[in-house]
């Protein structure tokens, strides 16, 4: 009987000690199956996770900052495209070309200081400027007598070289009947300064005196009395 109850408590014990090391190794905290420990490195994972989100918004938050750049680049072009229309096209001048327009009048004739109250125009000596680009000059001179009798006209195209000065090239000559042989070559070449009421010679010596201008000066080039009388 003794024998039975011995080997019954041994199997007692055996088995008591078995189940008491099975539940001592689900909760042992050291195992880290169980542990705080997994739940840490779960929560640094999702951490992580949560960091990378972060800095995908502020990617997607910087994107939207280069949005605005892109924005204000563009605001950029289209201001430099209202600029492009307030400029010239390319090769024109519209200050220079009204500047030039302004220094001279067309059609008009400009008559030669000494001749501005000839009558007969065809003893007049004076310059006449078109708005393409051409002119013409008429020169009169008689130095004593039909037979020394210089009358001609002279064709030119002219070009401004700054606001109020021209160069006028030869183009063209004809001469008039009363002209006695003058003699004339396709070099010839002038430089005027000129202005709205005047073109000046200063090579040639000589003023010219636009006839809407004459006017102004209503006693000059007139015939001046006998000395000792009063003009």
């Amino acid at each position: 009987m003794k024998k039975f109850l011995i080997i019954g408590l041994t199997a007692l014990i055996t088995v008591c000690t078995f189940v008491f090391a099975s539940c001592s190794t689900r909760l042992d905290p050291g195992t880290g199956l169980n542990s705080g420990g997994g739940n840490e490195l779960e929560e640094e994972e999702i951490t992580g996770s949560d960091t990378e989100n972060g800095s995908d918004k502020e990617e997607n938050t910087g994107g939207g900052a280069g949005g605005g750049s892109n924005k204000d680049e563009n605001s950029g072009e289209n201001t430099q495209d209202d600029d492009k229309g307030d400029k010239p096209a390319e090769g024109e001048d519209p200050d220079k070309i009204e500047e030039d327009t302004a220094a001279l009048l067309f059609n008009v004739k400009y008559i030669y200081e000494e001749h501005v109250r000839q009558e007969d125009a065809q003893k007049q000596t004076y310059y006449l400027f078109e708005e393409d680009g051409s002119g013409s000059y008429h020169y009169y001179y008689d130095s004593a007598g039909p037979m020394n009798i210089s009358s001609y006209t002279i064709g030119f195209r002219y070009e401004f070289i700054n606001e109020n000065s021209v160069v006028c090239f030869y183009d063209s000559l004809i001469y008039d009947k009363a002209d006695a042989g003058s003699k004339n070559d396709s070099a010839w070449l002038v430089v005027l300064t000129v202005s709205e009421n005047f073109v000046m010679d200063f090579e040639g010596g000589g003023g010219y005196i636009a006839t809407t201008y004459l006017d102004n000066i209503p006693n000059f080039g007139n015939k001046l009395k006998s000395v000792g009388s009063t003009a």
